[in-house]
């Protein structure tokens, strides 16, 4: 492959990366690392079985239905675009929160859907007034998530948090190369997704 080739493919790679770690993937990916990685959860009395029905739950209840409702809804509302998507978004995850709760228990399904749905209403209104991130503020709240579960002793994730700021800095990386960030919003929406999760987390 050729340097030229290489320059023309850069910004579909660098989008396809931004797709891949879209903010509305994130609870996917928790609830993933959450069943399967090293962590209380991740035990026998929870088969298989039930961690695919909870993966194939939040794969669709949070994202695959509310991105086809939000694409419709902004047929309609196509000057408010971004600001349907997240309501949407925010709606599903207490959806979400209520389907799994059987599944995950109170404790769990309310802390972390709870906190998906009103970190994502924060971000809208942030967003409304004052343009941000949403792929830096969606990273700075996993990373905030991994970093405090794994401080608390519920989880041994290191190595998943460690791999998780290499994934932050290519997408912020991604991004500024798609010129769809500056380097200042991209490290506020960082530092904010980053600070409103620890401190619902904390509360």
């Amino acid at each position: 492959m050729t340097t030229n080739n290489i320059k023309l493919k850069l910004p579909e790679i660098a989008s396809v990366i931004s797709e891949i770690y879209h903010p509305f993937a994130m609870p996917l990916y928790i609830i993933t690392i959450l069943l399967f990685g090293d962590n209380y959860l991740n035990t026998p009395s929870v088969d298989i079985t039930t961690k695919i029905i909870i993966v194939g739950i939040t794969a669709l209840t949070t994202l695959v239905i509310p991105l086809y409702c939000a694409t419709l809804l902004t047929k309609y509302w196509q000057e408010r675009k971004r600001t349907i998507f997240m309501l949407v978004f925010t709606l599903f995850y207490f959806i979400t929160m209520f389907l799994l709760y059987n599944y995950l228990g109170k404790a769990i399904s309310q802390k972390l859907f709870m906190t998906m749905a009103i970190i994502t209403s924060i971000a809208n209104i942030i967003d409304y007034y004052k343009g941000i991130s949403m792929h830096l503020f969606g990273l700075g709240s996993l990373l905030t998530f991994l970093i405090m579960t794994h401080a608390s002793g519920y989880a041994n994730i290191l190595h998943i948090i460690l791999l998780s700021i290499l994934i932050t800095g290519l997408v912020f990386t991604c991004r500024l190369f798609l010129n769809k960030t500056t380097l200042l919003n991209g490290v506020v929406s960082m530092l904010l997704g980053f600070c409103l999760t620890a401190l619902l987390l904390y509360i």
